[in-house]
């Protein structure tokens, strides 16, 4: 059976991953489960996901799974392509 850490922004996300996304997987022989995004001290959980922050998680997962994955918004977060690196190609 194939572990997959699936990385959750909030409690939200959390929750779809536990009941929906893992009884589902398991289905397909994946052993899937939720890591909640760790935030600072005094921030809460959820919110202002940065790639440093994304990054520092993967980290401290990766050696417990065979597969990670993320599921977190960025509707007003994400950086414009223009400051991505990303050109649209004509």
């Amino acid at each position: 059976m194939k572990r997959l850490c699936i990385i959750c922004e909030g409690q939200t996300e959390r929750e779809f991953v536990r009941k929906l996304l893992v009884p589902h997987l398991r289905t397909f022989r994946i052993d899937a489960y939720p890591s909640l995004l760790k935030a600072g001290q005094k921030q809460q959980r959820g919110g202002n996901v940065s790639v440093p922050r994304l990054g520092r998680h993967i980290r401290n997962e990766y050696h417990n799974v065979d597969f990670t994955t993320t599921l977190v918004d960025y509707y007003q977060q994400f950086p414009l392509k223009e400051n991505a690196g990303l050109t649209q190609s004509k």
